[in-house]
């Protein structure tokens, strides 16, 4: 049976919001469980709703600019297409999947885009910030996120406000029509995923941060025979290794034959153009807290109380061929 489509008032505080959203995979994390993201894993997700993940820090610098830029984003829009826009009050889910949109676009010769939970109108604003170029149409990360949206929401088309930061500084409108196939996909896609949240088995670890996320310590003396195919991944490493070894020494012969025609020089130009700096950067400071300690005749037990030990990162070493 299909799970119906429910709303949620949107809270108005970020912790309450969080919180409400822990339970369900949203439009920013949709490409993520897809394996589509280009900054978070399958992984990365299963543990924010296992509440494996550290637990959510002040927004970042990038995401605060994303959030001031959204309402001169939907200005922007109006001003360009000449389409009102609305905010809505709702997250709007079906079984596990959720969409929290940026605005609704009020149709023409309407007042309103929504009558409370009611969505009255065919399009969404999805408003966005990026320092890079976009083609002639969204990332994918974007278009799923605005495929999801567009079946949560029975919208014919999402329409991305986009500011493009420097060296760009512009302005663009992209729109994508909405695809039932795909977004039919992404939903029963969540629900594929919710599985492993549920029954608390991870997803594949498709990269050295997830295996370190899943199982941060190793069992001391527990080794695994290699299969077939991670042995040919160990013997590729090897030649990898082999080559950048070889492209280091290289590298390493040219910067010391560029630093001695340079010399006493701390910048060296190539057709007038700065290319090369040689010049050591500001001294670095530290203190040594325990010698500190020492001087003042503390006692051991008083500095053992003040000194903590922070587990290190596993580590990924390639050993030799015997």
């Amino acid at each position: 049976m299909t799970p119906e489509t429910q709303f949620i008032k949107r809270p108005g505080e970020r912790a309450a919001w969080l919180a409400a959203r822990r339970g369900y995979v949203g439009g920013s994390e949709v490409a993520a469980i897809c394996g589509l993201s280009p900054w978070r894993t399958p992984v990365d997700v299963f543990l924010d709703k296992t509440g494996r993940a550290p637990a959510d820090e002040e927004p970042s610098e990038a995401l605060r600019l994303g959030n001031e830029l959204e309402d001169y984003a939907a200005r922007r829009y109006t001003e360009t297409t000449g389409r009102q826009v609305r905010n809505y009050g709702y997250m709007v889910t079906r079984g596990h999947a959720l969409a929290d949109v940026d605005r609704l676009i009020v149709p023409d010769g309407a007042k309103v885009a929504a009558f409370h939970e009611e969505v009255r109108t065919d399009g969404i604003l999805e408003c966005k910030t990026s320092g890079v170029a976009w083609d002639e149409e969204p990332p994918l990360h974007y278009q799923m996120q605005g495929q999801l949206y567009a079946e949560l929401l029975d919208c014919a088309f999402v329409d991305f406000a986009v500011v493009f930061l420097a060296p760009r500084r512009d302005f663009r409108v992209f729109r994508m029509e909405r695809d039932r196939k795909v977004g039919a996909r992404l939903v029963e896609k969540i629900e594929e995923f919710w599985t492993c949240v549920e029954t608390d088995t991870p997803p594949p670890a498709v990269n050295l941060a997830d295996v370190r996320a899943l199982y941060p310590n190793a069992r001391p003396e527990c080794a695994k025979d290699a299969t077939a195919e991670v042995a040919r991944a160990v013997e590729r490493l090897r030649e990898i290794k082999a080559q950048t070894d070889a492209l280091d020494e290289e590298a390493e012969g040219l910067r010391g034959a560029v630093a001695a025609f340079m010399g006493e020089a701390d910048t060296l130009r190539v057709g007038g153009a700065k290319a090369v700096t040689f010049r050591a950067p500001k001294p670095r400071r530290t203190t040594d807290w325990k010698g500190v300690a020492a001087d003042l005749h503390a006692p051991a037990e008083l500095v053992a109380a003040h000194t903590t030990e922070t587990p290190s990162a596993r580590r990924f070493l390639l050993c030799a061929e015997k």
